[in-house]
Protein backbone atom coordinates (compact mmCIF):
# COMPACT_ATOMS: atom_id res chain seq x y z
CA UNK A 1 0.00 0.00 0.00
CA UNK A 2 1.02 3.47 -0.87
CA UNK A 3 2.23 6.17 1.43
CA UNK A 4 -1.26 8.64 1.66
CA UNK A 5 1.19 11.28 2.31
CA UNK A 6 3.20 10.73 -0.83
CA UNK A 7 0.04 10.29 -2.81
CA UNK A 8 -1.51 13.38 -1.11
CA UNK A 9 1.89 15.39 -2.08
CA UNK A 10 2.37 14.09 -5.78
CA UNK A 11 -1.49 15.02 -6.26
CA UNK A 12 -0.75 18.66 -5.31
CA UNK A 13 2.71 18.92 -6.81
CA UNK A 14 2.88 20.60 -10.55
CA UNK A 15 5.87 20.88 -12.40
CA UNK A 16 5.57 23.45 -14.18
CA UNK A 17 6.01 26.33 -12.16
CA UNK A 18 9.42 25.07 -11.86
CA UNK A 19 10.10 24.12 -15.14
CA UNK A 20 8.73 27.59 -16.19
CA UNK A 21 10.92 29.19 -14.08
CA UNK A 22 14.01 27.02 -14.99
CA UNK A 23 13.49 28.59 -18.56
CA UNK A 24 12.86 32.11 -17.39
CA UNK A 25 15.56 32.03 -15.25
CA UNK A 26 18.03 31.02 -18.02
CA UNK A 27 16.92 33.17 -20.64
CA UNK A 28 17.17 36.09 -18.16
CA UNK A 29 20.08 35.37 -17.12
CA UNK A 30 21.53 35.10 -20.70
CA UNK A 31 20.26 38.07 -21.89
CA UNK A 32 22.19 40.26 -19.17
CA UNK A 33 25.55 38.85 -19.78
CA UNK A 34 24.94 39.70 -23.78
CA UNK A 35 23.89 42.74 -22.65
CA UNK A 36 26.76 43.33 -20.59
CA UNK A 37 28.98 42.42 -23.19
CA UNK A 38 27.38 44.49 -26.20
CA UNK A 39 27.41 46.91 -23.22
CA UNK A 40 31.16 46.49 -22.82
CA UNK A 41 31.76 46.55 -26.47
CA UNK A 42 30.43 49.88 -27.06
CA UNK A 43 31.93 51.80 -24.26
CA UNK A 44 34.73 50.45 -22.99
CA UNK A 45 36.16 48.92 -26.18
CA UNK A 46 34.30 51.81 -28.18
CA UNK A 47 33.85 49.55 -30.88
CA UNK A 48 30.40 47.82 -33.35
CA UNK A 49 31.58 44.08 -32.72
CA UNK A 50 31.58 41.78 -35.56
CA UNK A 51 30.71 38.65 -33.96
CA UNK A 52 30.65 35.36 -34.78
CA UNK A 53 30.79 31.83 -32.65
CA UNK A 54 34.16 29.85 -33.71
CA UNK A 55 33.02 26.67 -32.03
CA UNK A 56 31.34 23.46 -32.22
CA UNK A 57 30.92 23.38 -28.17
CA UNK A 58 30.22 25.09 -25.55
CA UNK A 59 33.38 23.32 -23.54
CA UNK A 60 35.13 24.84 -26.98
CA UNK A 61 33.57 28.18 -27.15
CA UNK A 62 34.39 28.97 -23.31
CA UNK A 63 38.19 27.52 -24.13
CA UNK A 64 38.63 29.75 -27.06
CA UNK A 65 37.63 32.64 -25.07
CA UNK A 66 40.17 31.87 -22.33
CA UNK A 67 42.86 31.66 -24.58
CA UNK A 68 42.20 35.48 -25.50
CA UNK A 69 42.71 36.78 -22.08
CA UNK A 70 44.35 40.06 -21.87
CA UNK A 71 43.37 41.32 -25.19
CA UNK A 72 40.95 43.92 -25.22
CA UNK A 73 37.93 42.33 -27.04
CA UNK A 74 38.35 39.35 -24.16
CA UNK A 75 35.35 40.37 -22.17
CA UNK A 76 32.59 41.64 -24.13
CA UNK A 77 33.45 38.28 -26.16
CA UNK A 78 33.49 36.40 -23.13
CA UNK A 79 30.22 37.75 -21.72
CA UNK A 80 28.39 37.04 -25.11
CA UNK A 81 29.47 33.87 -25.30
CA UNK A 82 29.25 32.82 -21.79
CA UNK A 83 25.55 34.22 -22.51
CA UNK A 84 25.09 32.18 -25.44
CA UNK A 85 26.27 28.96 -23.44
CA UNK A 86 23.90 29.63 -20.80
CA UNK A 87 20.72 29.79 -23.41
CA UNK A 88 22.07 26.72 -25.23
CA UNK A 89 22.23 24.88 -21.22
CA UNK A 90 18.88 26.22 -19.78
CA UNK A 91 17.03 23.47 -21.67
CA UNK A 92 19.54 21.26 -20.68
CA UNK A 93 19.02 21.88 -17.18
CA UNK A 94 15.07 21.84 -17.79
CA UNK A 95 15.48 18.06 -18.80
CA UNK A 96 17.19 17.42 -16.42
CA UNK A 97 14.64 18.37 -13.75
CA UNK A 98 12.08 16.45 -15.77
CA UNK A 99 14.29 13.34 -15.87
CA UNK A 100 14.74 13.11 -11.75
CA UNK A 101 11.02 14.38 -11.79
CA UNK A 102 9.67 11.20 -13.96
CA UNK A 103 12.45 8.78 -12.20
CA UNK A 104 12.23 9.76 -9.02
CA UNK A 105 8.98 11.27 -8.04
CA UNK A 106 6.79 9.72 -10.80
CA UNK A 107 8.35 6.40 -11.28
CA UNK A 108 7.27 6.60 -14.52
CA UNK A 109 10.78 4.37 -16.10
CA UNK A 110 9.47 3.89 -19.69
CA UNK A 111 8.96 7.82 -19.73
CA UNK A 112 12.19 8.27 -17.91
CA UNK A 113 14.40 6.07 -19.82
CA UNK A 114 13.40 7.95 -23.58
CA UNK A 115 14.30 11.44 -21.42
CA UNK A 116 17.56 9.68 -20.61
CA UNK A 117 18.36 9.13 -24.21
CA UNK A 118 17.27 12.42 -25.27
CA UNK A 119 20.10 13.79 -22.39
CA UNK A 120 22.61 11.81 -23.72
CA UNK A 121 22.11 13.24 -27.32
CA UNK A 122 21.43 16.69 -26.19
CA UNK A 123 24.23 16.46 -24.41
CA UNK A 124 26.59 15.19 -27.14
CA UNK A 125 25.73 18.21 -29.13
CA UNK A 126 26.38 20.75 -26.19
CA UNK A 127 29.13 19.35 -24.64
CA UNK A 128 31.46 17.64 -26.94
CA UNK A 129 32.53 17.53 -30.90
CA UNK A 130 30.62 15.30 -31.76
CA UNK A 131 28.62 16.17 -34.70
CA UNK A 132 25.21 14.18 -35.80
CA UNK A 133 24.59 15.45 -38.85
CA UNK A 134 27.95 16.04 -40.12
CA UNK A 135 26.70 17.59 -44.53
CA UNK A 136 23.57 19.66 -42.94
CA UNK A 137 25.53 22.40 -42.94
CA UNK A 138 26.97 22.56 -46.48
CA UNK A 139 23.56 22.36 -48.13
CA UNK A 140 22.57 24.90 -50.49
CA UNK A 141 19.81 26.94 -49.07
Amino acid sequence: MKNVNRVRWLSRFDMEPLLSSILMAGMFVSVGLMTAGWMIARTAVRADPEYQIQAISIPRLIQADLHRFGSPDFWFRFLIDLGFSVLLVTPYARLVVTWLYLAFVKHQWRYAIYTSVVLVLLGAVLFSDVVLAPGMRNRPA
